[in-house]
């Protein structure tokens, strides 16, 4: 599971088999045998569930430790190598293995994490959450219809100016929203040190797979204890 992405029938033959252990103790079970639906069982304790895992989620949650080592300052072979053929935004396509995990794993990565600008070299323009707590193309999204590459680091756009990376003549609904950005970018100031990736927990928590995995799991409505 840290290093293959399971497939889907897989893991509905696993969960069959935990279901059938948990409620008959049996190789197999119906759905009468079921007290509760899986999903609920999958639930931590507190909200209500078993607190057994999701093995789809703990799969991209353990697959993810690859996406976050790249973008931590860590000097590794595999890293340097992957990053000679991708780019700083892994928008490149090597055609590994690796590659497959990067691209499905990314997205989800994104979702999870915020970003402490430091020079911006690894941190997406458009993707990730590092200004205004949401992505630029979801906040700005007539903006980001003109944008002429969307896989862009933040330090490309900061030291070429955000017009230069658009497709000209911008409409008047991309214009204001260009303007509106334009103030927001002239706060920030870069900064000779790496970007910092946390995951978007109150507390900023340092990613791990199991924060990874609250995050991802959740939020989930704890139980009616009344």
């Amino acid at each position: 599971m840290s290093s293959i992405l399971l497939p889907k029938s897989v893991c509905e033959i696993l969960d069959a088999k935990r279901r059938a252990f948990l409620w008959t103790g049996e190789d197999a079970c119906s759905g009468a045998n079921c007290l509760i639906a899986w999903d609920r069982v999958c639930r931590a304790r507190e909200c209500g569930g078993l607190g057994i895992k999701s093995l789809a989620n703990m799969n991209h949650c353990m697959l993810m430790k690859f996406v976050h080592k790249l973008h931590v300052p860590d000097e590794l072979p595999w890293k340097s190598w992957f990053l000679s053929h991708a780019g700083p935004c892994l928008t490149g396509t090597p055609g590994s293995y690796l590659c497959s995990i990067v691209k499905e794993e990314l997205p989800r990565y994104r979702g999870l994490t915020s970003v402490l600008l430091g020079d911006g070299a690894r941190t997406s323009f458009w993707f990730d959450n590092w200004i205004l707590n949401s992505p630029l193309s979801e906040t700005f999204p007539i903006l980001f219809s003109h944008c002429i590459q969307k896989d862009v680091a933040v330090r490309t756009v900061m030291t070429s100016g955000l017009r230069s990376s658009l497709h000209p003549p911008l409409t008047r609904a991309a214009e204001d929203e260009f303007l509106i950005l334009s103030d927001c970018l002239a706060q920030i100031t870069l900064q000779d040190k790496p970007d910092v990736r946390t995951l978007m927990t109150l507390n900023r928590s340092p990613f791990t797979t199991g924060e990874a995995y609250s995050v991802l799991q959740g939020p989930t409505i704890p139980a009616d204890v009344s």
